[in-house]
């Protein structure tokens, strides 16, 4: 509910701030720059938020923004990385004292651009050997590796972390607004919106997975 909300304070801003265009054209406006990309940048979140694979999702994401002539998802492990559990990490598993931990830390790439930076705790036992194996040895993103799961997500944390708006914007005036729109220079490793999410399987909703994923202003390229 408060994401449809804020979506439609987003609309009722654009319409005003293009009302106010007509009346008093501006060389440059950061202020209407600024809330296409927090609009753009909430629709890929929503639809994130909303799917049981952010991999499915970032795949027809490219696809349906043509981010590059081969719209696939590739996973380039980082190798060698490592991050210990927490015990609150460890209880969002449903971990035993025996159960076992492996650790991926990914950048997911479509063509050239970065997507985004994830981190994924995942349990082997409750995947199969295939699984396991493709994930030691490819580059093939956990989503689409776990497809046959069924999973789904429960989401845990998210943040907006691009502050493309100022404070508490949708309670202040276009022309406050305007004054103090920050600058949104493109950069293809800023984190835009970040997501920790608990992935279960769907044959008896078993934590399979915890993840952390950062995505990133390449999402965005196709606007530039």
């Amino acid at each position: 509910m408060r994401l449809r909300y804020g979506i439609a304070i987003v609309a009722a801003l654009a319409v005003g701030l293009v009302a106010g265009l007509l009346i008093a054209p501006r060389e440059t406006d950061k202020l209407e720059e600024n809330l296409r990309l927090y609009a753009v940048a909430e629709q890929a979140r929503s639809a994130i938020l909303a799917s049981p694979s952010a991999t499915s999702t970032l795949q027809a994401w490219c696809r349906d923004h043509r981010l590059a002539p081969d719209p696939k998802i590739v996973a380039q492990n980082e190798a060698g990385a490592n991050a210990p559990l927490t015990d609150a990490q460890r209880t969002d598993l449903q971990l035993g004292a025996d159960d076992q931990v492996r650790y991926r830390r990914v950048r997911l790439t479509c063509g050239d651009r970065l997507l985004s930076e994830a981190e994924n705790w995942y349990v082997p036992s409750r995947l199969t050997p295939e699984m396991n194996e493709q994930l030691d040895r490819t580059t093939t993103p956990f989503g689409t590796v776990v497809q046959s799961l069924t999973p789904s997500r429960t989401t845990l944390r998210t943040a907006f972390d691009w502050q493309l708006l100022p404070g508490d914007w949708a309670r202040e005036d276009i022309s406050t607004l305007r004054e103090n729109a920050p600058d949104a220079t493109f950069d293809a490793n800023r984190t835009v919106f970040s997501i920790e999410a608990v992935v279960r399987r769907a044959s008896d909703r078993l934590p399979i997975s915890l993840v952390r994923e950062n995505y990133k202003q390449g999402l965005f390229a196709w606007l530039n």
